[in-house]
């Protein structure tokens, strides 16, 4: 089992080490066009007279750039606002959409359900080798007097140590599944590997009456290798209000 772990690890530490660190600030492309600041973070704000956006820069996880973002309605009709509309625009022409969550919350969903089957199948896997094995030593002289080494023990401690395997594997996959699903508490704001990042403080599909407002986070996918983008955020077909922003990343060089 040592052999096992030590495996694990070397796999482990040669993947972390092949992975740059890298650290990612964004700010608006602009300092004319910041509108004010709110709690350290530049908000930039844009209106056609019907609808008033306001998005900032708010944060990045591994894998997403995340921004507050605020749509108010000051037309005389409902709005309908769809975050997974909203798209970064580059320089030349390309486009990364924003994370549906809704797409994301079945995504995670159905995760989980896989995890907790690949769990429980593994478990009954362990539990039948470990049977299977013991079976087998006891059969062929395995007892509680010690022995020389012989095919019949070889398999018994084969069989614990799969089972020891199964059981490391299977309280790790129910670990990500609690990590997935813990309720915050209090103030607490989970990170987007969590689902009720998504269900609470991402922005779903809204309709916004005259004179409402909605506020969330919008989330894209990192895009490193790109210094220069636009946030576009389309409302309802009305119109499209374009965030300009530069991004700066540092990277650990040791």
């Amino acid at each position: 089992m040592k052999h096992l772990y030590l495996i694990s690890l070397s796999v482990f530490l040669l993947h972390a080490c092949g992975r740059p660190l890298q650290v990612v600030r964004v700010e608006p492309a602009f300092e004319h066009e910041i509108d004010r600041y709110r709690y350290g973070n530049p908000v930039q704000s844009s209106t056609n007279g019907a609808v008033t956006v306001e998005v900032s820069y708010y944060d990045a996880s591994d894998n997403y750039l995340v921004f507050d973002t605020e749509v108010v309605n000051e037309s005389d009709e409902a709005i309908l606002f769809d975050p997974a509309e909203s798209y970064l625009e580059f320089p030349l022409g390309q486009r990364i959409s924003a994370i549906d969550p809704e797409f994301q919350l079945l995504s995670m969903d159905l995760k989980s359900v896989e995890q907790a089957r690949t769990a429980r199948t593994l478990a009954w896997a362990g539990a039948a080798v470990l049977v299977a094995a013991s079976a087998y030593s006891l059969a062929n002289g395995g007892g509680s007097i010690p022995e020389p080494t012989t095919n019949a023990t070889v398999v018994a401690d084969l069989g614990f140590q799969v089972a020891d395997a199964m059981t490391f594997a299977v309280l790790q996959r129910e670990n990500d599944i609690l990590q997935r699903n813990w309720v915050p508490a209090g103030q607490d704001i989970p990170g987007p590997d969590n689902r009720y990042f998504w269900l609470d403080y991402s922005f779903r599909k809204t309709t916004l009456r005259p004179g409402e407002s909605a506020v969330g986070k919008l989330l894209f996918p990192r895009s490193d290798d790109h210094p220069q983008f636009q946030v576009a955020v389309p409302v309802d077909e009305l119109a499209t209000f374009n965030f300009q922003f530069a991004q700066r990343i540092f990277r650990d060089r040791r």
